[in-house]
C-alpha cells in the first residue's frame, strides 16, 4: 500500500467515523425529543384527566346540595315499611310493568328481580354502593346512566358533562327524596326534586316505561297501594294506545272482557 493509499483510507476511516457519530447522536436526540413529547402529553392527559374528573365531582356536589335544599324530609316511600314497599313493588311489576311491556327493551327492574349480577357491576361503578341496602327499582339510561333506588338510598350515575368517561355519582338518604317527574316529550326527562337528572330517547318502550314509573310514584305519595282489575285494565290501555287497543279487542270473546285477564295478569 503507498503513502497516498494509507492517507485516503485514514482519511475515508475517519469521516466514517464521524458520519456515524453524527448519525448516533441525531438518533439519540430524535428519541429524547420522542420521550419529551410523549411525557409532555401524558402530563397533559394527566391534567385533563383530573380537570374532567374534578368537574364531575363538582356536578355531583351540585345535585347533591340541590335535591337536599328542595327536599323536606318527607321521604320518597311517604312513611311506610320496608316491608310494605317490598311487597307493593313486587306486585307492582308483576301486574302493571310486566304486562303489555315491551320485556325485552324496558329500562327498569325492580324488587325482587333485581339481579345480584346487575347489583355486582353497579357497586364496582358506584363506590359508596352499600351492599347491606336492598335495592328497590333500578333504571338504566343512555350514555352509561342509571338510578337505583334501596329501601335506604338514591344513588345516581349520570351523564352531567356529555362526556360517557367521567360520569357524575353520588348518593341520598332516601327519606330527603320527595318527588318525581318523568315528562315524556323528546327528549324525554327524569326530574327529581327539581334537578334535571337524565334525558331519554322517547322511543315507545321508554313511554311505557315512564308509564309505569309515574303511576308508581303516585300511588305511594298518594297512600294507594292496592292495585285493582280496572286499574291494571287503564293502565295496560295506556301503554298499547288506542289503535291498538281497537285492533287486539276485535279478538277478545267477551265485550267486557278485562285486559288484565286477556293477558294472564
Amino acid at each position: 500500500m503507498g503513502f497516498f493509499d494509507k492517507i485516503n483510507k485514514d482519511e475515508l476511516l475517519g469521516k466514517a467515523k464521524n458520519t456515524f457519530g453524527n448519525v448516533t447522536q441525531a438518533v439519540k436526540d430524535k428519541a429524547d425529543t420522542i420521550k419529551a413529547n410523549s411525557e409532555q402529553k401524558k402530563a397533559e392527559r394527566a391534567a385533563a384527566d383530573a380537570a374532567f374528573s374534578e368537574q364531575a365531582n363538582s356536578k355531583s356536589a351540585e345535585i347533591i346540595n340541590t335535591i337536599l335544599e328542595n327536599g323536606n324530609d318527607s321521604g320518597i316511600f311517604n312513611g311506610y315499611t320496608r316491608e310494605e314497599i317490598l311487597n307493593f313493588t313486587k306486585e307492582f311489576y308483576d301486574k302493571i310493568v310486566l304486562p303489555a311491556s315491551s320485556v325485552a327493551l324496558t329500562k327498569i327492574t325492580m324488587h325482587p328481580y333485581i339481579s345480584q349480577k346487575m347489583i355486582d357491576k353497579f357497586a364496582k361503578n358506584v363506590p359508596m354502593y352499600d351492599s347491606a341496602e336492598t335495592p328497590v327499582l333500578h333504571i338504566k339510561a343512555d350514555n352509561k346512566q342509571e338510578l337505583l333506588i334501596t329501601d335506604n338510598a338514591f344513588y345516581f350515575v349520570v351523564n352531567a358533562l356529555g362526556n360517557t368517561s367521567y360520569l357524575s355519582k353520588g348518593r341520598i338518604p332516601i327519606e330527603k327524596i320527595n318527588d318525581y317527574t318523568l315528562e315524556t316529550d323528546d327528549p324525554a326527562k327524569l326530574i327529581c326534586d327539581g334537578v334535571e337528572l337524565m334525558t331519554f330517547k322517547a322511543d315507545k318502550p321508554l313511554k311505557e316505561d315512564f308509564v309505569s314509573l309515574n303511576d308508581y310514584f303516585r300511588r305511594i305519595k298518594s297512600h294507594k297501594l292496592e292495585i285493582t282489575e280496572d286499574e291494571v285494565d287503564s293502565i295496560i290501555r295506556e301503554k298499547i294506545g288506542d289503535k291498538v287497543c281497537e285492533e287486539v279487542q276485535k279478538y277478545m270473546i267477551y265485550d267486557d272482557e278485562k285486559w288484565c285477564t286477556s293477558l294472564g295478569v
